[in-house]
């Protein structure tokens, strides 16, 4: 298998940079049971008592003695209910162009809801990594603090006057971080298609997700394959954030084969993407990089499956519109339609 790893390596590196972005046509997704949306009134408030007095002095007189609950265990317990709500009513994850019409509605009910993609001021494994389109698509190079474009498939500065604006989101980096620390980073690249399938990899090991695409991570390690999953407590699997994983497939095949586990909790990708000691961090001062946390069905999700002309929008696009205002004016510099229509 690592001689067929190298040669899709080669193949790979040896194609343009468009042809790593582009899109391929939808594979046939597996059937799934949906369930219908529940009532608004499943989430609405309790009704008073029959006698319509107020109980609150006897709920007051219930919980003497209890401790306080602080803000951020509350926060988590707020978390955990819209979560709950989410599946109750039959949510997929969020939208590919910002909030799920669940989400909306759970607001519109006064429930909480954290947001499913938040801006963060640190680095730390477990986050996503966003190219900023104002350092990669520079032709000045004193503006470009990231000097090795090859590393993410580009053969230079994205020149957006010259390709579509979804065309140029699509090259924009968009990198899973797995390891970060003084010594160095690494990295998955979420949206660069090597143009396989796992089946050409290995029937005997990956005949379960034979149409499952293989991606590619990056420009390093090309003669390893990376697995990352939401599965917990697998075999041989390293925790690298709440709820995501690398490693362990040798555990989970039997129960992907046996379809006790989803296919769709998967990913595989060729390579990785690394940084030398103090490299990430000097991209990220010069305003290389916009660091997401994110929920873990963000960056599992099966964008292939759900495929449809003109949607999903590209990863990089959808991301940065779950942040709102805050992501308007990163938006407006791929796509400067959305300003003129402002």
């Amino acid at each position: 298998m690592t001689v067929l790893l190298s040669l899709l390596a080669t193949l790979t590196l040896s194609g343009c940079s468009a042809a790593w972005v582009t899109s391929a046509p939808p594979r046939a997704a597996a059937t799934r049971c949906r369930r219908s949306a529940a009532p608004i009134s499943q989430i609405a408030d309790f009704p008073e008592d029959e006698d319509g007095g107020d109980s609150s002095s006897d709920d007051d007189a219930d919980v003497r003695g209890v401790e306080d609950v602080s803000d951020d265990e509350r926060g988590q317990v707020e978390d955990f209910r819209a979560q709950m709500l989410r599946q109750m009513l039959g949510d997929s994850g969020a939208a590919e162009d910002g909030p799920s019409p669940v989400d909306a509605m759970l607001k519109k009910a006064g429930v909480p809801v954290a947001p499913p993609v938040r801006r963060v001021s640190e680095l730390a494994p477990g986050q996503i990594l966003v190219a900023n389109p104002e350092r990669f698509c520079s032709r000045n190079p004193f503006s470009r603090p990231v000097k090795d474009l090859g590393r993410f498939g580009l053969q230079g500065p994205i020149d957006l006057g010259e390709v579509s604006a979804d065309f140029a989101a699509q090259m924009l980096p968009v990198v899973f971080l797995t390891q970060h620390s003084k010594s160095g980073s690494r990295g998955l690249l979420m949206e660069r298609r090597t143009g396989a399938l796992m089946g050409d990899v290995s029937m005997e090991d990956y005949g379960c997700v034979a149409i499952s695409p293989l991606w590619l991570g990056g420009t390093s390690n090309q003669n390893s394959l990376y697995v990352l999953h939401d599965v917990d407590n697998l075999r041989d699997a390293e925790e690298v954030t709440g709820g995501l994983f690398l490693g362990g497939w040798g555990d989970a095949r039997p129960k992907v084969s046996d379809r006790s586990l989803g296919e769709g909790r998967f990913k595989f990708f060729l390579g990785a993407t690394e940084w030398g000691a103090g490299q990430l961090e000097d991209e990220f001062r010069a305003g290389a990089w916009v660091v997401l946390e994110a929920e873990p069905s963000i960056v599992i999700k099966d964008r292939v499956a759900s495929w449809r002309p003109g949607q999903p929008k590209p990863v990089w696009t959808e991301l940065v519109k779950h942040l709102g205002e805050e992501g308007k004016k990163l938006v407006e510099q791929v796509y400067p339609e959305e300003q003129e229509s402002s």
